[in-house]
Parts: C-alpha cells; sequence; structure tokens
C-alpha cells in the first residue's frame, strides 16, 4: 500500500487503488473498514474510529456500537488541543482502507494516523503523527467511552481507574465475556477517568511529534499486564492479485476478499448486523466464496 504517513494526501477524489479504498472527500454512502483477528477486532469509519470488541463483536463491546453507520461513533475519539482550539482529528480527514490498516490524514495541523491490530493478540495500536509549522505546543487527547458489554442497561456497572498515565476498565455484568480493558500511550501521559469515561492527554512540546496509542483485553488482569509489556508485533500484509478483464474489478476484488474474510469470518460483524448472521447457509455461502476467488 501507498506510505501515506510519509506522502502527501490527494484530496478531493473516491476510488479504488490497488490493494484498497481511498476517500478524499465525504462519501454519498457510509463507508467502514474492518481490522480484525479471531479474538479481537475494530470497526473504523470515515470521520470517525468506530467501536472495538473482544471475543465476540455484539456481547463484548469494549466501545460501543450504535447500529448507525450514518451517524458518528463517538465511544472513542482523538483530538487535537492548540490553545484555546480543539480539533476532532478524524472530521474531514481522507482515509486509505486496505487489508491491514486504515490510514487517515487530517486537515488540521497535517495530523497523520495509522491503525493496526496484532494478528496474533487482543491488542490495535494508533500510531499518530503531528507536523505543525510555525506552531507552538499542543496536545493530543484521546477520549474513550467503555460498554464492555451489550448494551447500555448494563454499562452503569462499568468500573474504571486511571493510574500510571493508563486507564483501565472492567465490568463485572459481563458474565458472558468477562476481562479487563486498558488504553495507554508509549510517552508519559495524563489519565483521567471519572463517570465511566476516560482521557489520555499526552503533550506535544515542538512543532513535530509522535505518538502511538495502544488497547489491549485479557480475560485476567495480570494477563492484561503481561500483554502490556510485550512489544507490539504488526500484522503481516497479505498481497492478493486479481486480474480481471474488467480493471475495475481487479481493483476492487482484493478488497472484496478481505472484506468477506475479516468481517464476515473473523469479525462476524457488519451495517445494522452487528455480529452477522452465522449459520450454517452464511457459513457456506462466505466461505465458498473465498475458496473460489483463490
Amino acid at each position: 500500500p501507498p506510505p501515506l504517513l510519509s506522502a502527501p494526501l490527494t484530496r478531493g477524489e473516491n476510488t479504488f487503488v490497488p490493494g484498497g479504498y481511498f476517500i478524499g472527500q465525504r462519501p454519498p454512502r457510509p463507508w467502514c473498514h474492518t481490522l480484525s483477528n479471531r479474538s479481537f477486532g475494530t470497526l473504523v469509519a470515515y470521520g470517525s474510529l468506530g467501536f472495538t470488541w473482544a471475543l465476540n463483536s455484539r456481547l463484548n463491546q469494549l466501545t460501543p456500537w450504535h447500529n448507525d453507520p450514518a451517524a458518528p461513533f463517538f465511544g472513542e475519539t482523538l483530538l487535537l488541543q492548540t490553545g484555546d482550539k480543539i480539533y476532532d482529528v478524524l472530521s474531514g480527514a481522507s482515509v486509505y482502507f486496505y487489508g491491514t490498516a486504515a490510514e487517515y490524514g487530517a486537515v488540521c495541523a497535517e495530523t497523520r494516523l495509522k491503525i493496526t491490530v496484532q494478528t496474533d493478540a487482543a491488542a490495535m495500536k494508533k500510531r499518530v503523527r503531528v507536523r505543525r509549522e510555525g506552531g507552538g505546543p499542543c496536545t493530543l487527547v484521546y477520549r474513550v467511552r467503555p460498554l464492555m458489554c451489550d448494551s447500555f442497561k448494563r454499562r452503569p456497572y462499568l468500573r474504571g481507574t486511571a493510574a500510571n498515565g493508563a486507564l483501565t476498565f472492567n465490568n463485572p455484568a459481563n458474565v458472558d465475556h468477562p476481562g479487563y480493558m486498558r488504553l495507554y500511550a508509549d510517552t508519559p501521559s495524563e489519565a483521567r477517568c471519572a463517570a465511566g469515561e476516560g482521557t489520555l492527554r499526552v503533550p506535544l512540546a515542538g512543532e513535530n511529534g509522535e505518538i502511538c496509542f495502544y488497547m489491549a483485553f485479557a480475560a485476567k488482569e495480570t494477563a492484561l499486564d503481561a500483554l502490556c509489556a510485550l512489544p507490539f508485533r504488526p500484522p503481516v500484509p497479505v498481497e492478493v492479485s486479481i486480474a480481471h478483464k474488467d480493471s475495475a474489478v481487479s481493483r476492487f476484488a482484493p478488497l472484496l476478499l478481505h472484506g468477506v474474510y475479516d468481517t464476515r469470518v473473523l469479525a462476524r460483524t457488519g451495517f445494522y448486523q452487528n455480529s452477522g448472521a452465522y449459520g450454517f447457509r452464511d457459513q457456506l455461502q462466505d466461505t465458498a466464496n473465498i475458496r473460489a476467488a483463490f
């Protein structure tokens, strides 16, 4: 995929590109993208960070899904504060969706964001790069509103703590998928938690800066500590090339296969039918399509 974090972004056109799809302006219809492994994933969208789950995309939503992809997601928000002004980094940002990542190019302060999910663990990384010519100090703020269950009716039981620059949440009402979620950064940060919501504030002293935010999940808090202490292992890109007489189909097919496998088989999530139907017929049609393509 094109290295968007090191190259200028072209705005204005929405088009399929080799390996993925580029959105340079607000699309006429909602567009989401799934990044998932067998036990953890996130559904990101144009203009918002979407929602994240562990083990089951319906029963254990770490951050909430509102079943309306046309409306903004507010479970996870990335903000940039400069003086008395606060910007939503993803508002109006162009984005490139491809198999193993989503890369955003924000309007404010030439900010770049890359989102990846670890291949073999319940962990996600958001790398943010800020370049500001002639600008003063600024602060990156990651705001999270956890759910950690399947319904807002059980959200009042949520517990959260802020310690050592990290946020840790647990919902004892989720007896089907009990566990702990943690949000932290790779640099010293100020963690605040109140009323079931949390923020991580990371100051940037110079004109340029790079921060990595991490989200992880484990069944036990001791296991979560061990997972967060390990280095993040990025996913290995899998290149898929399909030759078709129609060049548009050739560009579209790799992203379509990714959508079938990551969204339907691994994540079991999608528009309006979060978690997806997963009976025999559904499994048969999904796996048959993948098998036919290869």
